[in-house]
């Protein structure tokens, strides 16, 4: 991926500045994920669209043939559904039986890049808890 020595780079990416000159075709993206079904979120609605990225984050959204320069990496996602990272609101991995690699493998690969969970504080239940939790270092009372 290429860097860019103008203002608006950070730790976590191109700035809003970048990603403006992408979406106006000033600069190339520097990943398209073309001809995928987008699946809009917000509307409920799948419709074919192009997505341009600059650094870690999306620049544009539709047709984006124009963000395609020399050293753009074109993915096809001919077939394939685009979806922005789903959320899992309510999630117990402890349940699970698995550890979090196994885990968090399982949910990336369907998707899901962030979840709530852990909601458990000692002596919530009698099967976790205190029991469970407290028997650790981490967090044992004296």
């Amino acid at each position: 991926m290429a860097t860019d020595s103008r203002v608006g780079w950070d730790k976590v990416g191109a700035g809003r500045e970048i990603l403006v000159d992408v979406a106006l075709g000033n600069v190339p993206a520097d990943l398209v994920v073309a001809n995928g079904s987008l699946v809009n979120v917000h509307t409920g609605r799948v419709g074919r669209a192009d997505v341009a990225v600059k650094g870690n984050r999306i620049a544009a959204v539709g047709d984006v043939a124009y963000a395609v320069g020399r050293e753009t990496e074109v993915v096809d996602a001919a077939g394939l559904y685009v979806t922005p990272g789903l959320v899992a609101p309510h999630f117990h991995q402890w349940h699970s039986n698995h550890n979090g690699t196994v885990v968090a493998q399982c949910l990336l690969e369907r998707g899901t890049t962030a979840v709530t969970d852990g909601f458990y504080a000692p002596g919530s239940s009698p099967d976790h808890g205190a029991s469970a939790c407290c028997s650790t270092r981490c967090c044992a009372r004296p």
